[in-house]
């Protein structure tokens, strides 16, 4: 690949960047887009497949860097589980400063994942990414010899999770600095906890 191909491909990431912040993906136009750089609308798919594969490749980036986060955790969490001390295993401060600067690193692209990804593959990330965390909790659990829960518990577990992350997401939105972001996700982090505590030994 010629450094100009990079670079145009660079030049329309930039772009898809600023009309999918605008105007969300389903509106977007690739029309629009082509335009911003000065090619022919047909020209982009010299770059990209799709305006899906141009979406995909702005956000799968968050998504990696989130999953390699939360997975380097899992161990220490497992750990906590087979010794019972469920107030470690779900301490969130291995996990929260690094995400933090990782999104104020990358925000334009975090806020295009959670805000702006109607009509994609990644639309209600965070519902998903609640339901793979509430059933890895359970199974981590189960194999911990915690009692079995029930289907009930294993649905309010992920209601409880689902909550969380939507409330965490509400910092975002609210275009709040950095500071203020973290401040008040400590203060969230410390309600859930008390709550997480009387759920997971209730």
């Amino acid at each position: 690949m010629s450094w100009k191909t990079t670079d145009t491909k660079e030049k329309l990431l930039d772009a898809a960047r600023a009309e999918f912040s605008r105007y969300g993906y389903a509106d977007a136009s690739l029309r629009r887009i082509a335009a911003t750089v000065g090619i022919a609308a047909p020209s982009v798919y010299n770059h990209f497949s799709s305006k899906a594969e141009m979406f995909s490749a702005l956000v799968d980036p968050v998504i990696h860097k989130v999953l390699e986060t939360f997975h380097a955790t899992d161990e220490q969490k497992q750990n906590a589980l087979n010794q019972h001390e469920t107030d470690r295993a779900f301490e969130k401060d291995n996990t929260m400063h690094p995400i933090l600067n990782f999104v104020f690193e990358n925000l334009e692209d975090v806020k295009l994942l959670l805000f702006c990804s109607q009509g994609t593959k990644y639309e209600n990330i965070l519902d998903k990414a609640a339901k793979m965390e509430s059933d890895a909790t359970w199974r981590m659990m189960e194999e911990a010899g915690y009692p079995p829960m029930s289907e009930q518990d294993k649905e309010t577990l992920f209601l409880l999770m689902r909550h969380q992350y939507q409330t965490y997401a509400e910092a975002i939105r609210l275009d709040f600095s950095k500071e203020r972001t973290a401040a008040y996700w400590k203060a969230i982090r410390d309600f859930y906890d008390a709550g997480w505590h009387k759920f997971l030994n209730s």
